[in-house]
């Protein structure tokens, strides 16, 4: 919606702005926007025409003196003419204007103002016929401003009332703003209150850190409006180059800046000094992944002017790590691990291995489990069905000291809730023997803490994976460094073996592979239609019958 003054406008929210349209000078290389808005940060007319009468002199004074200058310098020459000006006008504007005490006293504030007409001045460098026609226009927006001299006399004599009873923060206070154009920090608060319901605990904490990081980088101080894909390219650099677990802490010895801006060069100083390890292309993917959900909220409630979300710096990067395959243990990987001082009885007694180190490994080299799940068993998970023993792999606590408890024993998917028959192998070695002694309540290895801020697994996939397998020599990744092995490999390995067992020429189905696994069921048949469950006597027989290619007969649990 247009005013009567030229480049003085209305957003969708009421809010006045000024907009500038300036071509680039072909005779000198300007990179960025041609158009330039600024935020009034009014919905009042007469105050946009008292800030509007400010701002135009400036112009006035600057951008129509340059047609004497040489057109080699003249952005230059424009930028060093207007300083002094502008920290004038900002003074004025802090002393006189005060129509917004809570915003215009405030560092950022005269940050922005100075941002705004430098970024005027460095991309506009005009023609002269231009420079003419645009001072003509200036003229007219004088002659119509010393018309409305009563009206903004009326105004200023409202303001001086209204700052008469105002209270104004202190300037290194963040900016609290009354219109959807708020300071990121307050969008970021109000976000992660409305996500903090809908997700989990752990999924939470990851996503605060990841956002309070992005907000860190653009400027926590920054207001929406003037949000701009140069300030998302930027922390997309910081992501792409930043250490994995990054700690500034590890960076510089004195306290971390609390000025936004500071905070801000900080981050990138970080990224552009590393010269380490980087996150990998799934790690900045779930960063962006964050970001883009938290910018398209931002414009969904009209707190930004463009869709942030879809810019295409956002995007998945391409990393050679994302082609690292997760692959099963071999054999000689196996004997290693079974054959280690945790199953041989005398080394087992000397450094007093705990129950989870032993039972883990033989637990997801028979089941297939995940490390969460097999964790997540209470005593009561272990139980018969039709005369059958059977991990019962479920999300709820049996416990009543764990229901409702801040750890959730939710599964990836439905298809996770499942009944896994115990080998007889792992009854041999004392699975049953060791379940009986556990208190009714107990969950399957009661030393393990559920901490807080960790899954149910973290604790123990830490041991097995940082410090059990390099103790024992195992290398993680093959010498190309395209394949690695991890304890979710024993999942590997259980999918790939009772896929190809066969017995009396039979094999499992797909329902019932997919069952025993705990993955989707594939096609609307087994989704939908398929009620009837699967046979668990008949799942038992093919896992006794899988072969692991590793002898286990001198395990035993005592």
């Amino acid at each position: 919606m247009l005013t009567n003054l030229p480049h003085l406008l209305l957003n969708r929210n009421k809010t006045y702005y000024l907009r500038f349209i300036y071509p680039v000078s072909k005779s000198i290389n300007i990179k960025g926007r041609k158009e330039i808005r600024f935020s009034l940060r009014t919905k009042s007319f007469e105050l946009a025409v008292l800030l509007y009468n400010y701002i135009c002199p400036v112009l006035r004074d600057t951008l129509f003196d340059s047609r004497n200058m040489n057109n080699e310098s003249i952005a230059e020459q424009l930028k060093y003419q207007v300083s002094g000006k502008l920290n004038e006008l900002i003074g004025n504007l802090t002393k006189e204007a005060e129509e917004n005490p809570k915003h215009w006293q405030t560092a950022l504030a005269q940050r922005q103002l100075k941002q705004f007409v430098n970024s005027l001045l460095e991309q506009n460098v005009e023609s002269q016929s231009q420079l003419h026609q645009l001072q003509s226009r200036v003229k007219e927006v004088t002659e119509r401003s010393a018309k409305m001299e009563r009206t903004n006399q009326t105004l200023v004599t409202a303001l001086d009332a209204l700052n008469a009873t105002a209270t104004i923060p202190p300037p290194s206070l963040p900016v609290k703003a009354t219109s959807n154009n708020k300071p990121f920090h307050e969008l970021l608060r109000k976000y992660l209150t409305a996500k903090e319901a809908e997700v989990k605990p752990r999924t939470f904490i990851q996503l605060k850190s990841n956002l309070t990081r992005f907000v860190e980088v653009i400027g926590y101080e920054t207001e929406s409006e003037s949000l701009c894909s140069d300030d998302i390219e930027e922390y997309c650099y910081v992501i792409c180059n930043i250490a994995p677990n990054f700690k500034f802490s590890n960076f510089i010895a004195t306290e971390v800046p609390t000025n936004s801006q500071e905070l801000s060069d900080l981050w990138v100083k970080c990224a552009k000094e590393n010269t380490g390890k980087k996150l990998t292309g799934l790690g900045v993917e779930k960063h962006f992944n964050g970001v883009k959900a938290f910018l398209k909220w931002c414009f969904d409630r009209h707190a930004t002017t463009q869709d942030y979300s879809r810019i295409p710096a956002l995007r998945k990067p391409k990393n050679v790590t994302d082609s690292i395959e997760r692959v099963p243990f071999s054999t000689d990987q196996l004997n290693l691990i079974f054959n280690s001082y945790i199953y041989k009885p005398v080394e087992k007694s000397k450094r007093k291995i705990q129950n989870h180190q032993f039972w883990l490994p033989l637990i997801a080299l028979h089941s297939g489990m995940r490390i969460a799940e097999i964790v997540g068993l209470e005593k009561a998970d272990i139980k018969q069905v039709d005369g059958i023993w059977v991990f019962d792999v479920n999300e709820n606590w049996n416990s009543k000291t764990r229901i409702g408890s801040e750890h959730s024993k939710s599964k990836k998917n439905k298809s996770s809730c499942r009944l896994i028959p115990i080998s007889g192998q792992l009854i041999e070695i004392g699975l049953l023997r060791y379940v009986e002694k556990l208190n009714d309540d107990d969950i399957l290895f009661p030393e393990l803490t559920l901490g807080k801020k960790k899954g149910l697994g973290d604790y123990a996939s830490k041991w097995f994976n940082e410090r059990f397998l390099k103790y024992i020599g195992l290398e993680k990744r093959s010498d190309d460094g395209k394949q690695s092995v991890s304890f979710h490999s024993f999942r590997h390995g259980f999918v790939t073996n009772i896929d190809k067992t066969e017995l009396n020429g039979s094999v499992l189905n797909d329902s019932e592979r997919h069952y025993i696994t705990g993955h989707e069921q594939e096609g609307v048949r087994n989704k939908i239609y398929n009620h009837s469950g699967v046979n668990i006597a008949r799942l038992k027989t093919f896992v006794d019958a899988i072969d692991f290619g590793v002898n286990l007969s001198d395990i035993n649990y005592k």
